[in-house]
């Protein structure tokens, strides 16, 4: 659930419209329960539970695959992107392999963004198994992915309420009536921090250049003074 929160995240800041495939539905005891777990953080993204090698609910992708749109494949090693594609083309146009048994890791069968184009006129870009999802500067997306939290926050008692031990925060009001688990606001918080050190690294590193460059142009000045004599 921490990974997906993170996956919307990174989705919602690029603009795009995330839709979550739950893959290899045969192998879950219980998808059913399954879904409706990834649902609660999911608000109302699309959740879709299929068999890409069994080709069991391709039919629910229908809608999402529109020609001339382009729809970007994000996910794990493993996680059966190729092997989706594969079966969305009728072709084996991508290699595949599985999760190694001794730590459920994917092998990296994908190692090249490629580009193909579906029958219907659909372009689809897979992309190389993920092992760490950067978060970069997605702080609209946190707000998107953590709707339920920014809908709450707006009661807070004060405008800078950062939901943590203030009084007459509306946010810890609804964890404790049960209205919003104490884990999602825990994640909230791991990806907010997150977001605040990327930014402040960034100032930095911005910080730096602009002090690099400006210390290059006064080296120049006096390379330039010396050439023609005007020291």
């Amino acid at each position: 659930m921490r990974r997906l929160e993170r996956y919307l995240t990174v989705v919602y800041s690029s603009g795009a419209n995330p839709v979550i495939l739950l893959n290899k539905i045969d192998l879950a005891d219980d998808p059913t329960r399954l879904v409706e777990k990834i649902q609660s953080i999911a608000g109302t993204v699309p959740v879709i539970p299929l068999s890409a090698l069994s080709k069991t609910g391709l039919d629910a992708l229908s809608p999402h695959f529109n020609p001339g749109e382009t729809v970007a494949l994000v996910g794990s090693s493993g996680v059966g992107k190729s092997t989706l594609i594969n079966s969305l083309l009728g072709e084996t146009v991508q290699r595949t392999g599985g999760i190694r048994e001794d730590d459920e890791k994917g092998r990296h069968t994908t190692t090249v963004r490629q580009m193909f184009l579906l029958p219907n006129g659909a372009v689809l870009i897979d992309n190389p198994g993920i092992r760490e999802i950067q978060l970069g500067d997605s702080a609209e997306g946190i707000e998107k992915a953590f709707s339920e939290i920014v809908d709450a926050a707006s009661n807070c008692k004060f405008k800078d309420c950062t939901h943590r031990d203030e009084p007459g925060c509306a946010v810890l009001k609804a964890v404790k009536d049960g209205i919003i688990p104490e884990e999602r606001l825990a994640s909230y918080h791991r990806l907010t921090d997150e977001l605040a050190f990327q930014s402040r690294k960034s100032e930095i590193g911005l910080k730096r250049l602009e002090k690099e460059r400006f210390k290059k142009i006064a080296v120049d000045i006096k390379k330039y003074k010396k050439s023609t004599g005007k020291l």
